[in-house]
């Protein structure tokens, strides 16, 4: 079909012409448009390696420390660290391990005469049940009535296992006891370290009972910084 006429100054189109070559035009425009580029898995390195990570599911559970970040500011978990004790479908518990109070354990528990010789003090395991006393135990061998949170730590909430401790001279057994724990409904921890508010790091007894509770959040925070960059760059 010729779509062009000749006139006197050359070649012309009639009206119906040029809307069929207009239409030619129009649609070898939209193929090249929208013909998908060839892309490969390299071109998204650069942008993926600025995005932090949502840290996987399974980096959660029993015996993990939860850093709480530097923005995470409830006055509850600011600088706090946590020891989970539980991590279920049904939700998460833990005590915050770095939180000491002024309170000897001799005045909580006064009827123990052999707490009288002793510095320890209680700490403030979280914001729920403080009327609650939740013990954390280092031992080499299971105490009675505990539960093994990871190698040789273990929770339980008895006083006859802390006379029991008071009257053994093994210099391996430690313990720390908390009023309070930390409590979190279901996924609701799972949203928060999604978020950012948590950084995750497997728990050692060094930190729970030897470190000094002020250098434990400034330690851990430090090393979740590093641990970060060499993710990332």
């Amino acid at each position: 079909m010729n779509i062009f006429q000749r006139s006197q100054g050359g070649i012309a189109m009639n009206d119906k012409n040029r809307r069929i070559l207009l239409c030619v035009v129009l649609t070898a425009l939209l193929v090249i448009l929208l013909k998908p580029p060839a892309i490969s898995g390299q071109h998204f390195k650069p942008i993926l390696a600025r995005i932090p990570p949502i840290i996987p599911e399974s980096d959660l559970g029993k015996g993990k420390f939860l850093v709480a970040s530097r923005d995470l500011i409830d006055p509850n978990f600011s600088q706090t660290v946590v020891l989970l004790l539980e991590y279920v479908p049904d939700g998460a518990m833990g005590v915050v391990i770095n939180r000491p109070t002024k309170v000897k354990l001799s005045e909580v528990l006064p009827d123990m005469k052999e707490l009288k010789q002793r510095p320890d003090t209680m700490y403030i395991g979280g914001p729920v049940s403080r009327n609650q006393m939740i013990m954390l135990v280092k031992s080499p061998s299971k105490p009675e009535a505990s539960v093994k949170v990871f190698e040789d730590v273990f929770v339980c909430s008895s006083l006859k296992v802390v006379q029991a401790l008071l009257n053994h001279t093994d210099k391996k057994e430690r313990f720390r006891i908390y009023a309070g724990y930390t409590g979190w409904a279901p996924r609701q921890l799972d949203n928060e370290v999604a978020r950012g508010d948590w950084h995750i790091f497997q728990a050692d007894a060094n930190t729970i009972f030897d470190k000094s509770s002020s250098d434990i959040w400034p330690d851990l925070i430090r090393r979740s910084s590093t641990k970060y960059v060499r993710a990332h760059y």
